[in-house]
Order: structure tokens, then sequence, then C-alpha cells
């Protein structure tokens, strides 16, 4: 068989691999139309101005398909070591951006990583999907333990915790104030 037949047949046998290994489009609809998102009047302990604003906007927060608490809202130090900040995973219209709240207040409110909630759908076995984005807050070590492990861009010094933006069980992505502005940095991948 000659190099331009064989690329042929290789083609045509890894696209039907391919489109065999791929849900329909449909399974992918149908399991972010299943995704659990959660008013955010149902949250416990969730600061009322906060509530307010998240109701204002028209949020839910999506959750994780293995979830067995409420997940997508955080607290951590995102702007400083004494800052005691949260940060919320809010969908609208089945997309989410993470919104974070300097000081756990609605005085200063940071959007950021924006994407369709159904960029974060997966495979969860037996052709079944689920959505699995999730948020969390990691700590100068742990940022200083991603980069040292797996080489990524190099940190400024750190000094407070980074916003991690994962993809369940794929990777992540650290999000790290610095200077005025948010930077990303390397996760776990």
């Amino acid at each position: 068989m000659n190099l331009l037949k064989s690329v042929i047949v290789f083609s045509v046998l890894y696209s039907g691999y391919v489109s065999a290994q791929l849900p329909a489009p449909e399974a992918w609809e149908t399991a972010d139309e299943r995704t659990v998102r959660i008013d955010p009047e149902k949250i416990e302990g969730l600061p009322a101005e906060i509530m307010t604003d998240l109701l204002f906007r028209g949020c839910t927060i999506p959750q994780w398909y293995r979830a067995d608490e409420t997940k997508g809202i955080i607290k951590g130090s995102f702007f400083s070591s004494d800052s005691s900040d949260l940060a919320v995973l809010c969908s609208i219209d089945r997309v989410s951006t993470i919104l974070v709240y300097r000081d756990s207040s609605t005085s200063d409110i940071h959007e950021i990583n924006q994407a369709p909630d159904e960029r974060y759908i997966q495979s969860i076995g037996e052709g079944k999907y689920g959505f699995s984005r999730l948020i969390g807050a990691v700590t100068p070590n742990e940022i200083q333990a991603y980069y040292e492990f797996f080489d990524g861009p190099e940190p400024p010094t750190l000094t407070h915790d980074g916003l991690e933006d994962i993809y369940a069980g794929k990777a992540s992505s650290i999000l790290y104030w610095d200077q005025g502005q948010w930077i990303g940095l390397q996760g776990n991948d």
C-alpha cells in the first residue's frame, strides 16, 4: 500500500475510533441541563449581603456531580494574608463565573474565569455524564509545590492564598492576586 493510501486508511480508522468514543452533543446538553444548581437562599451561613447580590445577578451555584454537600463557595485570603474573602461559582444561563468578594463584602467584587458550564461536563461511566467544575483555596506552599512539580510559570513572591479553578479528575489552574491583577499560575495538571 502506498503512503497516501496508508494515510487515508489511518485517517478513516482514527476518525471512526474518535467518533465512537465521543458522546453525541445531546448527551452533553442533557447532562448540562441536569446539573444541580443551588439557589443562594438555600445555602446556610452565606452572608446576607452576598446572598442578595447573588440573587440580584440571577446566580445559582452549580454542583459537582459527586457532591454530598454544597460546593462552589469557598473562603480564603485571596487578596492579602490578612483578608477574609469569599469566592462563589456563579452560574447564570448555564455559564459560570467565579465571583470573588474582597473582605466578604459586596463593595469590591471581582469576576474571573467565565466559561460555559457545558465545558466542564465529563464522562462519569456507564454512558452517563456529570458537571465537574470546582473551586478551592490553595496555600502559598501548595502553589510553590505545583510550580516545582509541574515546572509551570514561576510564581511571584507568594504571601497569601490562591484560588484554584478545578476541572475535577482532569486539571486545575491557579488564579493569584498580584500587583492589582489576577495572574494565572500552574495548577494540578
